[in-house]
């Protein structure tokens, strides 16, 4: 037989409503921490207790299980109570005479009184109104014998007159025209005969002349008697000028001395082949019937050749600068045999020419920027440039003027091309067109 020893079961305290000596009874706390525990409420979580300064987790997981938050209980709202409704008021009595004599089914109820008599009402007696009878808005027309004679214009204007004016006034008005109008046949003002012009009779002819010759004489008569019209005077002819000579924008200079046939002539109306295409750092392009080479960067170049090539020439075109600032220049490309040997001859934004060789990869400055007061200067300018290459000699030409040559240069056969260098201007754009090229020589 087995004992059963029933434990009994410790109750918890509550941290909102337990007193200070039963909170300091719990194990792990004294009377100072559980004034702290106070100071603190109200607690909806027991483990709020761990806010509690001075309440470590060891005490506090031997409080635990010994207290807890009672969930404070809703007030529970009164019920509306429902207003009772008043009772109904009492009808009055009915009084009720049963005969003893008389049968069951014959019943008298409580008799009233007659009803009183319906108020009369005040009658009105109506008022008959006669509207009076609508107007005409036109009158009708009586016959008059007497107008048969009068044309149908005037009958119309005389029913017109006497719609508004009356037929008194109508007649009167009508009898007077008729009076004026036999007085005036009377007195012969007025007539009604049609009289036609008279003849004109031809003029009589002269005895014994015949009538051939008398019309003949007429004739010369009438023609000699009308005036002579007057020949208008004869211009003379003053000293002929003769006509201007048309300028063209560059005259004419030495360089083209001795030129034999034309290699090429672009003015790209179709363009021909020109390296074009685009790149991290140029673009070149045709726009509106030029090349266009623009540098995306401070401190590129950028060249583009085209399929022609030559080793002693007469090369030229002209240069446009946009927007550009010292340092910066564009110009021609000749004896181009890769892009590491070439020759670029260029004019600056401030008015210098440079001329530089490119062999093996590497700049070499022939001639530095030099100042001439041939160029045209600033952004937007435009520039005739040219260069003669003749064996070992390289003249240069700005506006068709001469302005510098280099000699003892190696002669070498190669391709034409345009160039643009940045110095310090973004997107810097150079345009070139009407480019020609003639040979020397036979």
């Amino acid at each position: 037989m087995t004992d059963t020893v029933t434990t009994a079961r410790t109750p918890r305290l509550d941290l909102n409503t337990a007193s200070p000596e039963a909170l300091a009874a719990l194990p792990g706390l004294d009377p100072a921490l559980a004034e702290r525990i106070i100071a603190h409420r109200p607690f909806t979580r027991t483990k709020e207790l761990l806010r509690v300064p001075g309440l470590e987790p060891e005490v506090f997981a031997l409080v635990a299980p010994r207290v807890k938050v009672a969930r404070p209980r809703a007030a529970r709202e009164p019920r509306p109570r429902r207003p009772r409704a008043a009772p109904a008021p009492a009808s009055p009595p009915v009084e009720v005479h049963v005969h003893v004599n008389a049968p069951l089914e014959a019943t008298t109820y409580r008799t009233t009184g007659a009803p009183p008599p319906p108020p009369t009402p005040d009658v009105i007696d109506p008022v008959v109104i006669v509207a009076p009878e609508p107007r005409m808005a036109g009158r009708q027309l009586a016959p008059a014998t007497s107008r048969a004679l009068v044309p149908l214009g005037a009958q119309v204007s005389a029913a017109l007159f006497e719609s508004y004016a009356g037929p008194r006034v109508m007649f009167a008005l009508f009898s007077f025209t008729l009076l004026a109008v036999a007085l005036a046949l009377m007195t012969g003002t007025l007539s009604f005969r049609w009289s036609a012009a008279p003849a004109t009779l031809p003029a009589p002819t002269e005895p014994g002349v015949p009538l051939a010759t008398q019309v003949s004489q007429a004739v010369s008569a009438t023609l000699a008697a009308q005036p002579t019209a007057t020949p208008p005077p004869t211009a003379t002819p003053g000293p002929t000028e003769a006509p201007p000579t048309p300028t063209t924008a560059f005259v004419s200079n030495s360089g083209l001395d001795g030129v034999g046939p034309q290699i090429f002539n672009e003015t790209f109306v179709p363009p021909g082949y020109w390296s074009v295409g685009e790149t991290d750092f140029s673009n070149i392009f045709f726009d509106d019937n030029q090349l266009a080479v623009l540098v995306k960067t401070p401190g590129a170049i950028a060249w583009a050749f085209n399929g022609y090539a030559a080793d002693d020439f007469y090369y030229q075109g002209l240069v446009r600068m946009g927007a550009c600032q010292l340092g910066d220049y564009a110009g021609l490309v000749f004896r181009g045999q890769d892009d590491n040997n070439l020759y670029l001859f260029g004019l600056a934004c401030d008015g210098r020419y440079r001329l530089v060789r490119r062999a093996g990869g590497e700049f070499q400055f022939l001639l530095d920027f030099t100042f001439t007061p041939e160029a045209a200067a600033g952004s937007n300018a435009t520039n005739l440039l040219a260069v003669r290459a003749e064996a070992r000699k390289l003249s240069l030409y700005v506006n068709d003027r001469f302005v510098n040559s280099v000699d003892d240069v190696a002669p070498a056969e190669g391709f034409f091309g345009v160039f643009a260098k940045a110095g310090v201007t973004s997107n810097l754009r150079a345009d070139f067109d009407d480019l020609s090229a003639w040979s020397l020589g036979p």
